[in-house]
């Protein structure tokens, strides 16, 4: 079974999506299910078109969680162990990406709590509407001269799943990384 697979066929627990938020991660105000919008051609994936309106609303759907530069939560933390457990990736991280940066509001296996946008695997996985396997970042053009490849070891492997506001819009991630590639 690939990565991706058996990533995807956890059973979650009775009440919980794959890629919804949790009950506690609501915005101040109710808004209409609507469908991911995909990217206009020729924007960037690791270079945001400041001008772009789709970026815009995503960024200022982010803003009404009020989530950013929040203090850790356990059910957060708790998350991101269930998933370094259920992938066996010694990192796990919930990633929210604003306009500047990736910021970790739970993470494990790793120090660093932010990394600037360009820099963050978790800026390509907001560009999907599903889970984004890089399963050797060595091998990936994407990646090449990336920081974290420069890091002893290397992450080497990376899977996130954007995590999709009710209104359709990629506000972070769910990621799992490891060490060592995936095949």
């Amino acid at each position: 079974m690939d990565a991706e697979a058996e990533i995807g066929s956890r059973n979650l627990p009775t009440g919980h999506n794959a890629g919804t938020l949790p009950p506690s991660f609501a915005p101040n105000q109710s808004v209409p299910a609507a469908r991911l919008a995909e990217p206009p051609a020729g924007v960037g994936l690791d270079r945001p078109d400041p001008m772009n309106d789709l970026e815009a609303k995503r960024l200022e759907a982010l803003q009404r969680y009020h989530i950013l530069d929040t203090p850790p939560e356990t059910e957060f933390d708790d998350l991101v162990q269930l998933a370094a457990q259920l992938c066996n990736t010694p990192i796990a991280a919930v990633c929210l990406v604003d306009g500047q940066r990736a910021w970790f509001k739970a993470r494990t296996g790793i120090q660093v709590t932010e990394l600037p946008r360009e820099l963050s695997f978790c800026s390509h996985t907001i560009q999907q509407a599903r889970m984004f396997v890089v399963r050797d970042t060595l091998a990936d053009e994407r990646f090449r001269g990336h920081p974290r490849l420069q890091d002893s070891p290397p992450v080497r492997f990376y899977a996130g799943y954007p995590l999709i506001t009710p209104e359709g819009y990629a506000v972070g991630t769910l990621c799992v990384m490891d060490r060592v590639t995936r095949g």
